[in-house]
């Protein structure tokens, strides 16, 4: 394992980057360290192996409008994110500044023979 090993949701598909451990991303690491927009939080999660499960769940918590209440018009939201790993879940407010159509899940590996299903 190495520690930029993770696997994650990111707001765009910027090439090039070695990590999803950056900004506009949340991810666990196979390390079990959580990270939000490049930033490592304090809880924990166990170690990603052979045979765990990882799982993403995110929620709309509110708008925050810069102007009215038009995404298109630059207005940012709140997520609410759960990510699972083991027996264990961390549960955070993600701030998203920025409109976005869509999110892409992702998964970044130095070493190879990792294998991830996703559903």
């Amino acid at each position: 394992m190495d520690r930029r090993d993770s696997l994650g949701v990111c707001l765009d598909t910027l090439q090039g980057d070695e990590s999803l451990q950056r900004d506009q991303a949340v991810c666990i690491s196979t390390n079990g360290a959580v990270f939000v927009n490049g930033k490592e939080m304090t809880n924990q999660l166990p170690a990603v192996t052979v045979g765990s499960t990882v799982t993403f769940d995110m929620e709309l918590v509110n708008l925050l409008p810069v102007g009215n209440n038009n995404l298109s018009d630059g207005a940012g939201f709140k997520l609410r994110v759960t990510i699972g790993s083991g027996n264990r879940e961390v549960v955070f407010d993600w701030l998203v500044e920025q409109a976005v159509d869509s999110f892409f899940f992702g998964c970044s590996f130095l070493h190879a023979g990792w294998k991830v299903l996703v559903f």
